[in-house]
């Protein structure tokens, strides 16, 4: 809370209210570093099937500043064959992964059980029976089909 005061010769008296201008630099100073810029995007894999929903979710995708699509696959065995090729090649893997359940092979939830380490997960699936199992893997999300891109995106927003 500010205090009162009051300019009598150079003496601040608690009587009346002061103003002052506080003038305060946002660029570093000399020989301070820069600081960092978050350039860095999310890389992202979306797994499935359907070719219109992997299309829709691919311009999504592309819609967001901080992210960038790095994989699609249609089966869950076609996205385990991208993420060992990922990882053998760059070190690192995928940030998110929006994957549907219902998929030809293998199923999501069992492709997850194949992954050692998971990265954020966003389920896409037009069955809601699998949402409680879904939350204890713990998903960052679970969207519903046929999914609006207002809810996708506030599905980003959580990541």
């Amino acid at each position: 809370m500010m205090q009162h005061a009051d300019v009598d010769q150079g003496r601040i008296c608690r009587s009346q209210p002061f103003f002052f201008t506080a003038i305060i630099h946002t660029s570093p100073l000399e020989g301070e570093p820069e600081p960092m810029q978050a350039t860095q995007k999310f890389k992202v894999l979306i797994v499935e099937d359907d070719r219109w929903s992997r299309e829709l979710m691919s311009e999504w995708v592309s819609l967001r500043e901080e992210l960038e699509l790095q994989g699609l696959a249609a089966s869950a065995l076609e996205a385990l064959d991208l993420m060992r090729e990922k990882e053998a090649s760059e070190g690192q893997g995928y940030d998110l992964i929006l994957l549907d359940i219902n998929l030809p092979g293998m199923s999501g939830l069992e492709f997850l059980e194949q992954v050692e380490e998971l990265p954020f997960i966003i389920f896409t699936t037009a069955h809601e029976q699998f949402a409680v199992q879904a939350y204890e893997i713990g998903v960052l999300d679970y969207l519903l089909k046929p999914i609006e891109q207002a809810r996708f995106d506030r599905a980003i927003d959580r990541f």
